[in-house]
């Protein structure tokens, strides 16, 4: 990525940088090895239907969820920064097992009620509410796996000035440097400068849907129409989130990010 600014910047300026192989910003990945993850989901659902009266229907369920956390095929499959102790946990080594220690929501019930009231031969309200989860395989550390793959990304200064590694700037002919393989034993380790890594909280509640509905529908003329409103609230949990480095090997006070 080229871009050279001033007065009256323009396009034709990231081109003359790009002419002179000076970037602004360099990014590279190196994939130390491949891997895999599995990802298991658990439902189960039961529903029953009570004929009240000839007037009143009630239909009522329960569904429950689970989704363990994706586990690494291998070790070292899966990794995430922790920015309060500025250090990547490894799946697989030292204290960490094949889900990074994430911990798996076990409180996701999903209830289900639909009630049918006749008013006459010709009238019929109907109401209902439920809950859903979120089905998405969240599970975006597996292209993020630090020590199995290392994205780096080096930027200047500012928009002006290209990107410098161990003291010398780095241009097109330079080419860009070469990560540090990392030996991932202990399972925690700390990362350098300029890496990408993602940051996940190991204690997150999956999002859910909450939907309601009202309906009342009429014979006309041997035509059913009907009247009704539809709504839905959904409540959200932010699980994951990508940040390069900006948190690795900075101060404290610093870090840019935390997981919430």
């Amino acid at each position: 990525m080229t871009t050279r600014s001033g007065a009256g910047t323009t396009g034709v300026n990231a081109l003359a940088a790009f002419l002179l192989g000076l970037p602004q910003t360099v990014d590279r990945t190196t994939v130390v090895k491949l891997g895999g993850y599995i990802t298991p989901q658990y439902f189960f659902f039961a529903q029953d239907r009570w004929q009240v009266n000839p007037k009143l229907t009630v239909n009522y369920g329960l569904r429950y969820e689970v989704y363990p956390y994706p586990s690494g095929i291998n070790p070292g499959d899966q990794s995430y920064y922790d920015p309060t102790t500025n250090t990547a946990l490894i799946s697989g080594f030292g204290p960490n097992n094949d889900q990074i220690n994430i911990k798996t929501q076990k409180t996701n019930f999903a209830p289900r009620l639909g009630i049918a009231y006749r008013l006459d031969n010709k009238t019929v309200v109907r109401t209902g509410y439920g809950i859903g989860y979120v089905p998405i395989v969240l599970n975006t550390l597996a292209n993020q796996n630090y020590g199995s793959q290392i994205n780096v990304s080096i930027a200047g200064s500012n928009i002006n000035i290209a990107p410098v590694s161990a003291g010398n700037t780095i241009t097109l002919s330079t080419g860009i440097p070469a990560p540090q393989v990392i030996d991932l034993n202990s399972g925690v380790v700390t990362p350098p400068n300029n890496v990408v890594l993602g940051v996940v909280n190991p204690n997150a509640k999956r999002g859910y849907i909450q939907s309601y509905n009202f309906t009342v529908e009429r014979d006309l003329f041997g035509f059913v129409t009907s009247v009704g409103n539809g709504s839905a609230r959904s409540e959200t949990v932010e699980i994951y989130r990508s940040r390069q480095a900006c948190a690795a090997r900075a101060d404290i006070a610093d870090r840019c990010y935390k997981s919430e």
